[in-house]
């Protein structure tokens, strides 16, 4: 079983930074820049682990992961 991992946060290269150190471990990756563009993916993407940066413009990281968390997919 491949290791999903989605990775939210506004910033580019704090996506980048995350991607770069676990690119060779064989995960996947789905990146988000936004709260509500991972809520709205996480039921297709189903990752097993989320990052979320805390501050964000519009729902933060907090929220977002209570919505990942609470959702039935």
């Amino acid at each position: 079983m491949n290791t999903r991992l989605m990775i939210v946060d506004d910033q580019d290269s704090a996506r980048e930074l995350i991607r770069g150190f676990l690119t060779m471990s064989g995960i996947t990756f789905h990146e988000c820049a936004s709260g509500s563009d991972a809520v709205a993916s996480a039921s297709e993407f189903k990752p097993h682990w989320v990052t979320v940066d805390v501050k964000m413009p519009g729902m933060d990281g907090f929220e977002t992961a209570k919505a990942i968390k609470v959702s039935p997919a």
